[in-house]
């Protein structure tokens, strides 16, 4: 049986799965590279016309007591996990925060007579070109609760992801559809 940690971790990707299957995108774990990378957000189909649309990049950590500051979701990252947030790239790279309800992974779950509800929510942080930290070991960073990932907020960032990326790497004089 899985250990606490292992459930926590698991059951926080498979609910970001859940978001990111319910916008209408594939959803896949791929392999460890050590980047800190757990899940990619994709297209399943391509007319073959256009550039291909960009993936999203997920770093997902779930959290059983969240701390709130402020109105914000508040996360201790490693200083490795934030370094490779932060870079630019082709491929837009978000942390997510998964908030759970305690410790009984029972409690996680639950069943009415139409609906299974998977508790509690996830929170979204872009880290793109934040600067330089002199911390050794993790930076704390904050996540507006108004920055919660739904499946319309899913497809916001797929479209701007697909807007930053025609703009940066257009070839051939070929744009993706703004």
């Amino acid at each position: 049986m899985l250990g606490l940690d292992q459930r926590q971790g698991r059951y926080g990707e498979h609910f970001v799965q859940l978001i990111a299957t319910a916008a209408g995108y594939t959803c896949y774990k791929p392999d460890d590279t050590g980047d800190g990378i757990d899940l990619v957000i994709c297209r399943t189909q391509h007319d073959g016309r256009s550039p291909r649309p960009p993936n999203l990049e997920l770093q997902v950590k779930t959290i059983r007591s969240p701390e709130l500051v402020d109105g914000e979701l508040v996360y201790d990252l490693e200083i490795r996990h934030y370094n490779c947030l932060r870079s630019d790239g082709p491929t837009r790279r978000y942390l997510v925060l998964v908030t759970v309800p305690g410790d009984d992974p029972d409690s996680w779950h639950g069943h009415e007579e139409k609906a299974s509800i998977f508790r509690e929510a996830a929170f979204y942080v872009d880290l793109l070109g934040r600067g330089d930290t002199e911390n050794k070991n993790t930076i704390r960073v904050k996540a507006p609760v108004a920055h919660r990932l739904v499946p319309a907020v899913v497809r916001e960032l797929m479209r701007r992801a697909e807007i930053d990326y025609g703009r940066r790497f257009r070839r051939g004089g070929v744009e993706c559809n703004d």
